[in-house]
This record gives structure tokens, C-alpha cells and sequence, in this order.
């Protein structure tokens, strides 16, 4: 076979540097936050919210929270399902179908569109200390 017609090899893209992650991480924090919600007044609420994003976190399923959902209540997805065997996993059960579907919007907003906004909507929402 002539060299100019073979076809080149395909190698597997290298592993992620350290540098990479780190940056990744750093992107994640500035988006995502931290987890701890302190600017939310209501213990339930603050303790719902950091159990789902440590959930959604550990599942990896930020990319999947972005996407259209039509409902979290009533889905079927193995996605959701795992996300909601992490919250129990990780010793949140009180979840009624209603409440479980409106904490995923709550951390489905902060995936869309970043902690940063998600202060100003817990604000407008009366959730929020009044400085956030």
C-alpha cells in the first residue's frame, strides 16, 4: 500500500492533566457553587437543595439536568432514578413526588444558568437573606 493512502491511526485522546481538572473544577464551583447554600434561610429548604446538588453532583448528571425535562415527578429515566437513590443513599427520605420535582427545578435553574442567578431568584422567591 502506498504511505499516502493509509489511513492514519486513531489513538485514544490522552488522560486529563492535573491542570485539567483543576480547571474543571474551578468552572464547576463558579457555575454550580459550592453545595452550601448559607444564604438560604430555611433549614428544610437548605438541607433539601445541598442534598440534591451532592447528588446531582455525584451522579455526574449536570449535563443531564440541563436538558429538557418534562417531568422529574413522574419520570422514568435511569438518570433521574439514580439521582433520586443517591438522595436516599446519601440520607434524605423525605421526599413526597411534588416536593422531589420542585427541588430538581430548583437545581435544574442553578445548572442552566449558574449559582449566581439562582441567589437572585432565591431572593426574589423570599427564600434568600436579604443580603446574598
Amino acid at each position: 500500500m502506498n504511505p499516502i493512502q493509509m489511513s492514519p491511526t486513531l489513538l485514544p485522546p490522552p488522560p486529563p492533566t492535573v491542570a485539567d481538572e483543576l480547571l474543571e473544577t474551578f468552572i464547576n464551583v463558579n457555575v454550580y457553587g459550592t453545595g452550601s447554600f448559607e444564604y438560604i434561610t430555611d433549614d428544610g429548604m437548605r438541607t433539601q437543595l445541598k442534598n440534591a446538588w451532592l447528588a446531582v453532583t455525584l451522579t455526574e448528571s449536570w449535563g443531564f439536568i440541563k436538558q429538557k425535562i418534562e417531568s422529574f415527578t413522574w419520570s422514568t429515566h435511569p438518570r433521574v432514578s439514580a439521582i433520586y437513590a443517591k438522595m436516599e443513599e446519601l440520607g434524605y427520605y423525605g421526599h413526597s413526588g411534588a416536593s422531589f420535582g420542585n427541588i430538581m427545578r430548583e437545581i435544574q435553574f442553578i445548572a442552566l444558568y449558574g449559582e449566581q442567578e439562582y441567589i437572585k431568584h432565591a431572593q426574589l422567591s423570599g427564600y434568600c437573606r436579604e443580603i446574598c
